[in-house]
């Protein structure tokens, strides 16, 4: 069997000398035990970011596929001071014996950047999540490699997908708790330039817990569970010629904070389904629509907060002409009101709501029996 000094890591030579073990044990073919020795394919980047006395620091990421004989690869980021190629090869192996075992039609992957994530401030982890992200950019995606969070060293970042064109991505069946920003966040995500309207963003399935403090950006709303659309760029979010089509669909969130959002939105044409969406701040609010012409529908809300659903204004985008329909608030104690339509919006809709008793309509042209 061959060795490959690249990849030297402690863990590594143990994930090498399992597979060897467990290789031996059901005599399994030598040529297949040899390929199975190896990653597919190993990607190492270079993430520079701009620290917060104004130097650049560069740091080494890593992404790793090691099989993909059973469908894309799965796996998720670790920020540790000790991650290496070795090591994230050997987690990326034992990934894929994991899916393997389970029957799921994934293989392994892993990846990781050598950082010290508690030496850094919320604002350079953030930073440097976006640029890890951006640079191994081509070696992810829904039918490629579905990155996943490590929430013992991610800290504030959770999922992410910032800054890109024309990216189908599904978000789909993670468990994320205790992110203390954004639990999910899919933003600033652009149609393909090329006129063939691609771009489209699934976030479906997954179970959220916010923690009950987070990092107060880039709202003081904070922890948030699920955030899409266009935050950094709110005309793009307003151009329908522009903006991706997000869908946020059978999701179980569980909001801690003070202020949390269960779902954010800021892309017009959005759609907002099937969600249950439960929360405990005295000024928490389970879904905040900002952008246009979306649709609200067939969510369960429980626990308190100041209100159910509001629609909000925001920079270029104007909350108008979205459907709010066939939504639970029984279960839902809103101190102000249930449905809060704000000043500048207008021909919002909403019908079919059980337990609406309470609507209060700055805007203009809204209707809600």
């Amino acid at each position: 069997m061959t060795a490959r000094p690249e990849f030297d890591s402690t863990l590594y030579h143990t994930a090498m000398a399992q597979l060897d073990d467990v290789a031996k044990k059901v005599e399994l073919e030598p040529d297949l035990h040899e390929r199975l020795r190896h990653p597919r394919r190993a990607l190492v980047v270079s993430v520079p970011v701009r620290m917060d006395d104004g130097r650049t620091e560069v740091f080494c990421g890593y992404r790793v596929h090691h099989n993909t004989v059973l469908g894309p690869t799965k796996g998720g980021v670790r920020y540790a001071p000790d991650v290496g190629l070795g090591e994230v090869t050997a987690l990326a192996m034992l990934m894929s014996w994991k899916c393997a075992l389970m029957g799921l039609p994934y293989g392994g992957a892993k990846g990781g950047v050598r950082c010290d994530p508690l030496a850094l401030s919320a604002r350079e982890r953030e930073s440097l999540t976006r640029r890890y992200t951006a640079e191994i950019m081509p070696m992810i995606g829904p039918e490629i490699d579905i990155p996943a969070p490590d929430p013992s060293h991610t800290l504030a970042q959770g999922i992410w997908g910032v800054w890109t064109t024309g990216i189908e991505a599904r978000i789909e069946g993670n468990r994320v708790s205790n992110v203390s920003r954004n639990a999910i966040e899919m933003i600033d995500n652009y149609l393909s330039a090329d006129g063939k309207d691609r771009g489209r963003v699934i976030v479906a399935n997954n179970a959220i817990t916010t923690p009950t403090v987070g990092v107060p950006v880039p709202t003081p709303r904070t922890p948030n569970g699920i955030v899409v659309g266009f935050f950094l760029d709110p005309a793009g979010g307003a151009d329908a010629a522009r903006n991706s089509h997000y869908e946020v669909k059978g999701n179980q969130i569980e909001t801690r904070g003070s202020s949390s959002l269960g779902i954010a939105v800021f892309s017009d044409g959005a759609q907002v389904r099937n969600n249950v969406i439960s929360s405990t701040g005295a000024d928490s609010s389970p879904i905040l629509m900002s952008s246009s012409n979306g649709l609200i529908a067939g969510n369960v809300f429980r626990g308190t907060g100041t209100s159910i659903v509001s629609l909000r204004p925001f920079r270029e985008m104007t909350a108008s002409g979205n459907r709010v329909t066939g939504n639970d608030l029984v279960q839902f104690k809103a101190t102000t009101t249930q449905i809060l339509f704000e000043k500048g919006t207008a021909k919002n809709s909403c019908e079919h709501n059980a337990g609406l008793e309470q609507v209060l309509n700055h805007g203009g042209e809204n209707r809600c029996p």
